[in-house]
């Protein structure tokens, strides 16, 4: 009798249940973006501020930052799965099982963004660079919990906001809006933490306009550091190896930028609880009985999730894109700080990198309608390893015309930002995928699994740049100089391991990712009779049953 029941419902009523967990409004869409717009403020302070932060203010050396980075990341390994299957335990109620996480998050991640950028000098007069580096790593790592538990939640909550693909895109899309919306404030922060070092001590020696234009003012700029004396222009400004303006970083636009971000972060997500709905609460849960446990259903889960290929290749896929966004974002500010002396460049090239963003999105549906998010998503790509790729045999050019450096971190940007608007909805398609296929959905512990793999996309960035410093032999700490050789290094890598990340992550789409655009068109259908026979063995509570006041 129950099966002529589910079969009734799949072949009278299964599009139907695709439409009662769906019909989002514009204030969905903007709520659920509300949410990233928030993580962002915060999180960007981190991939673009706390780098530099540490060498040039706290003169923390880069082989302990990444030791540090690492660390934190192991740490991850064991505190993600566990507060996935938190979310997934906690029983719903009328807040939500998802959304309300972000009430319970917004003050704790407010503080602890703010506590990783105190100067705490009496710590440091206490107990030295080592207490320094004590605090650095506990708010580090503090920060990262908190993150976590704002991060979990949330990506697995558009599982349950609706169940249409067309909509689950859209919040993809909005998400990344969100994203990119929360990464700008900290670029005004980039354009004006720096300012010329000045210096009138003893051995400082004058160089003129007309004498800086020479061909071999290099070698005598070398020379002046070697005989120790300190080369300026005529403002006194003090001269790097490459005839450049030294700038020194200024702690006060640091936090006060990082105050106002993580406190609008805060109001935010209280708003983004407020406009959030979940429309799909498992049945058990509505009804808050007691559910037996199930030994190793955690492992059971990961096991099928990892057995998926279009899982492990959408999981591999966001873990090449953080890493490649996290290395350019912090490693732009050594670039134009130390090599181009131009801060203004970290605001630009964030613009170039997001700006082809704003327009994408009004065709993104269009062309995942008619080519497939894996194609796109690969040919995107294929198209930021080209750009910077040319950026590395180009570099006699660009050096002396950085305007270019500007017109390639466009052209990357363009590939670059379709893959970040499909991205989270590649991801609910892929656990869709396994939950089809293996009957197995938990969606905070799904979503903790990918997010381990964005948090290695850290490691790989952190790693990246730090021994990038040590390969060039970059001097921590206020006023340092860069030699001209570390200079030439820096620009070499700042160009070829982006290229290297972004080639693999291109190869992974079209190799590894299996949800082709025909394959996904049939996962919706799948989709509609899994939702039927759920509903018809009471097993969920969908539309109006599942959302909450």
């Amino acid at each position: 009798m129950a099966e002529e029941v589910i079969k009734e419902a799949q072949d009278t009523q299964g599009s139907d249940y695709i439409s009662r967990t769906s019909g989002l409004k514009r204030k969905d869409y903007i709520g659920y973006a509300m949410g990233d717009f928030a993580g962002c403020l915060c999180f960007a302070t981190v991939t673009t501020l706390l780098q530099k932060y540490y060498t040039d203010v706290l003169g923390l050396a880069p082989l302990f930052i990444m030791i540090m980075f690492i660390v934190a990341r192991v740490w991850d390994a064991i505190n993600d799965p566990i507060m996935g299957r938190i979310v997934d335990l906690r029983r719903s109620d009328k807040r939500g099982r998802y959304r309300v996480w972000m009430k319970f998050v917004a003050i704790p991640l407010a503080i602890a963004t703010i506590l990783m950028f105190l100067p705490w000098t009496g710590l440091a007069n206490i107990l030295g660079p080592v207490g320094i580096a004590v605090y650095a790593t506990i708010t580090y790592i503090i920060f990262g919990m908190v993150y976590t538990v704002h991060q979990i939640p949330y990506g697995s909550l558009a599982s349950v906001v609706t169940t249409d693909g067309k909509e689950r895109n859209k919040l993809s899309v909005f998400r990344s809006i969100g994203a990119a919306l929360g990464s700008i404030p900290v670029l005004l922060v980039t354009f004006l933490w720096a300012k010329p070092a000045v210096y009138s001590g003893a051995g400082a020696v004058t160089f003129t306009a007309e004498q800086l234009k020479a061909d071999d003012i290099i070698a005598q700029l070398q020379q002046c550091y070697a005989d120790g004396n300190v080369p300026v222009n005529e403002l006194g400004q003090q001269l790097g190896e490459n005839a450049k303006v030294l700038t020194q970083v200024q702690y006060l636009p640091i936090i006060i930028g990082v105050a106002i971000s993580a406190v609008v972060a805060c109001l935010l997500l209280f708003v983004a609880y407020k406009w959030n709905k979940e429309r799909v609460v498992k049945k058990d849960e509505v009804k808050d009985q007691a559910t037996p446990k199930e030994k190793g259903k955690a492992f059971k889960i990961v096991k099928a999730l990892l057995k998926n290929r279009s899982f492990l290749g959408c999981s591999l896929a966001g873990l090449l894109l953080l890493a490649g966004q996290m290395f350019t974002q912090t490693y732009y500010t050594y670039l134009f700080n130390d090599l181009f002396s131009a801060n203004r460049m970290n605001m630009v090239s964030m613009v170039c990198t997001y700006a082809p963003m704003a327009v994408l999105m009004l065709f993104a549906g269009k062309l995942v309608r008619k080519f497939g998010k894996k194609e796109i998503c690969g040919v995107g790509a294929a198209i930021a390893a080209l750009a910077n790729l040319l950026l590395f045999f180009l570099q006699p050019i660009v050096v002396k015309m950085p305007i270019l450096f500007l017109v390639f971190c466009l052209i990357s940007g363009i590939g670059l930002s379709i893959i970040t608007l499909e991205i989270w909805a590649i991801a609910t398609d892929a656990i869709d995928d396994v939950e089809v296929k293996t009957g197995m959905r938990n969606d905070g512990t799904s979503y903790s699994v990918f997010m381990f793999f964005r948090k290695m996309g850290q490691v790989v960035a952190a790693v990246a740049v730090n021994v990038a410093l040590l390969a060039m032999n970059y001097k921590s700490g206020a006023g340092q100089v860069q030699t001209a050789e570390t200079l030439d290094t820096m620009y070499k890598l700042a160009t070829i391991i982006p290229a290297v990340l972004f080639g693999v992550m291109a190869i992974v789409f079209f190799l590894v990712y299996g949800l082709s655009h025909k394959k996904t068109a049939e996962l919706q259908e799948a989709k509609e009779k899994m939702l039927a026979e759920q509903v018809a063995n009471n097993e969920i509570a969908i539309g109006a049953e599942a959302t909450q006041d």
